[in-house]
C-alpha cells in the first residue's frame, strides 16, 4: 500500500522532469539563409521553459530573443560612443582595403536579424567593426527605409568570420553594402608584436 502511494506521488513529478529536461533543457534547430547559390546555416538553441533563443556564432552563443517575442534593439551607427583608447588604436579602412572584404548575407527566418559571413582579404588589416547600409524597398520598388548599422567583429587578416545585427523588420526586398570598417594595421614581423 505504501509503495502504491509513493508511486502515485512520484509519477507526476518524474513525468514533469522528463518532459521539461529530457534530453536537455534546450531544443536545437537549424537556421538557413539562402543567397543565390550560397547557403549559410546557423545552430539555434531554444530554452524549453523560458523560450530564450540564442544563435551559435563561432564559439559563443549570442542572444537573439529573450523569450518574449522581442529581439534586441538594432545597433545603428553612432549610438554607442567609443572610448578614447579605441579611437586611438583603430582607424577607418582605406577604400583599397575596404574592397577586399567579401561578404554574403541575408535575413534570419527567426527574427528581424541580418546575418552572414565575411572574408577579410587584407593581409595587413585586422577588422574590428563593420558599417552596413541597408535599403529596404516596397513591392513597387519605392524605398521604405535607408539605414546604417554597425556590428562589432574581430576578423583576422585573410580569414572568415560571421556577422549579425538586429534590424526593425524583415523586408521582402533589400539591397545592402558594406560602407565602412574600423580596424588595426598589423605587421608581418613578429618582432614588433604584430602591429605597426
Amino acid at each position: 500500500m505504501k509503495d502504491k502511494a509513493l508511486f502515485f506521488l512520484m509519477a507526476p513529478f518524474l513525468l514533469l522532469v522528463g518532459f521539461l529536461f529530457w534530453p536537455t533543457i534546450y531544443r536545437y534547430e537549424e537556421e538557413t539563409i539562402e543567397m543565390g547559390n550560397t547557403r549559410i546555416s546557423y545552430l539555434l538553441r531554444i530554452n524549453r521553459i523560458t523560450g530564450i533563443t540564442e544563435r551559435l556564432l563561432g564559439k559563443e552563443w549570442e542572444l537573439i530573443n529573450e523569450g518574449n517575442g522581442k529581439s534586441e534593439l538594432p545597433k545603428p551607427i553612432g549610438t554607442k560612443p567609443k572610448d578614447e583608447k579605441f579611437k586611438a588604436d583603430h582607424e577607418g579602412l582605406p577604400r583599397e582595403a575596404l574592397v577586399k572584404l567579401e561578404a554574403i548575407g541575408g535575413f534570419s527566418h527567426i527574427g528581424p536579424s541580418f546575418l552572414g559571413r565575411i572574408y577579410n582579404g587584407n593581409a595587413e588589416w585586422m577588422i574590428n567593426e563593420l558599417t552596413f547600409r541597408l535599403v529596404i524597398k516596397a513591392k513597387d520598388d519605392s524605398i521604405k527605409s535607408d539605414r546604417v548599422y554597425r556590428d562589432e567583429v574581430i576578423i583576422q587578416p585573410l580569414s572568415t568570420e560571421s556577422f549579425d545585427f538586429d534590424v526593425n523588420e524583415v523586408p521582402e526586398r533589400v539591397s545592402w553594402e558594406i560602407i565602412g570598417a574600423l580596424g588595426q594595421r598589423v605587421s608581418q614581423n613578429p618582432a614588433d608584436g604584430g602591429r605597426r
